[in-house]
């Protein structure tokens, strides 16, 4: 939940990729392709936690690649409205008759 707590607050983060929360939320950010919403490392190691922060001072002293990176900060959006509203949706579009034989036990 850190990672979507710095989201909130527009801070850029770094995680180490595990389970579905952190892999899921955080995409590493692409230099190529300005996409990504933080950095992110997959082994338990300090070279991989070195090598992931030296390429995020490096963005970050790039200021039109750190303007980019905190531009897609602010599009990331993970509020339980947007979930609540897809569920609905896939409710009401699966179109389920309701028996009005059924009676409550």
């Amino acid at each position: 939940m850190s990672q979507l707590i710095a989201l909130q607050y527009k801070t850029v983060p770094i995680v180490r990729e595990t389970g579905g929360g952190l892999k899921d939320t955080i995409t590493p950010y692409n230099e190529l392709t300005g996409t990504g919403n933080g950095f992110s490392f997959y082994n338990y190691n300090a070279h991989e936690l070195l090598h992931v922060l030296k390429y995020s001072l490096s963005i970050y002293q790039d200021s039109d690649q750190w303007a980019t990176l905190l531009k897609n900060v602010n599009k990331s959006h993970f509020s339980w409205k947007d979930s609540a509203t897809e569920y609905a949706n896939l409710y009401e579009s699966l179109d389920v008759p309701i028996d009005s034989n059924i009676s409550d036990k």
